[in-house]
């Protein structure tokens, strides 16, 4: 009797462990459960505890809105074949996918992120995580970070402190986006140093209007490109005083 109980409770877990084991080979553990409902909303899945790696392989365009609802957005790695990621997008957040369904009453204040995270502590990491995503997802040719418009002032949720944290400091992880030929970069009042776009060989169309600290025209490879648009900056401001001498 004795061992046929051992049998039993062996079998138990040799399947415990097997099915462990397969899970974990077949299905995406997330790091943040915000992006995992977002990405599980995104393949279509109700339950982000089933998204596979599959799944996540046929994400070519993702915007989040507001990175600040985020601990780490380091999960949009795994989509591997992502060509457009916008940061900041509170029209998607709150008009297209239902935030406040997909969220509940999980909205993060600036008030609990302050508590949790210094300002410059969530900007690196958020470099930090951009810089992985990019070195994962090499198609990536359109990368965003938009404004929040007072126009969604009444949604819930709304949080224009939220931007304050896609105040980049060091954009140097554009480096890793091989393959980029957009960039948009408003309303940045930290970036002290552009020449990473110097070393975007397929970059075309750049937008760094309202950019306090960009100083130096050289900075950007404007004989490769298409469009740029660099209004409200210093840069803009003297080219306006030497046309009006």
């Amino acid at each position: 009797m004795k061992k046929k109980v051992l049998f039993l409770l062996s079998c138990i877990i040799i399947l415990i462990i097997s099915l462990g084991v397969w899970y974990s080979n077949t299905f995406i553990h997330f790091a943040d459960k915000n992006m995992a409902r977002r990405l599980a909303y995104e393949v279509g899945k109700g339950n982000a505890f089933f998204v596979t790696q599959k799944d996540l392989d046929k994400i070519t365009k993702l915007s989040i809105g507001p990175t600040c609802y985020y601990d780490t957005i380091v999960d949009i790695a795994y989509c591997h074949n992502l060509e457009l990621l916008c940061l900041n997008n509170y029209n998607l957040m709150f008009d297209n996918w239902e935030g406040n369904m997909i969220f509940g009453n999980s909205y993060r204040t600036n008030e609990i992120i302050a508590e949790e995270d210094s300002e410059p502590d969530k900007v690196e990491r958020l470099q930090e995580d951009l810089k992985h995503i990019f070195q994962s997802c090499p198609n990536i040719t359109w990368f965003a970070v938009r404004e929040m418009g007072e126009q969604y002032k009444d949604k819930v949720g709304y949080n224009p402190d939220c931007l304050m944290y896609t105040q980049f400091t060091d954009i140097s992880f554009l480096e890793y986006g091989k393959n980029l030929e957009t960039v948009f970069l408003v309303r940045q009042n930290n970036i002290e140093d552009y020449s990473v776009f110097l070393k975007l060989e397929k970059i075309r169309w750049i937008d760094i209007g309202d950019n306090a600290n960009f100083k130096n025209i050289d900075e950007l490879p404007v004989d490769r490109l298409e469009k740029y648009y660099i209004g409200n900056t210093p840069v803009y401001e003297e080219m306006m005083k030497e046309e009006n001498q």
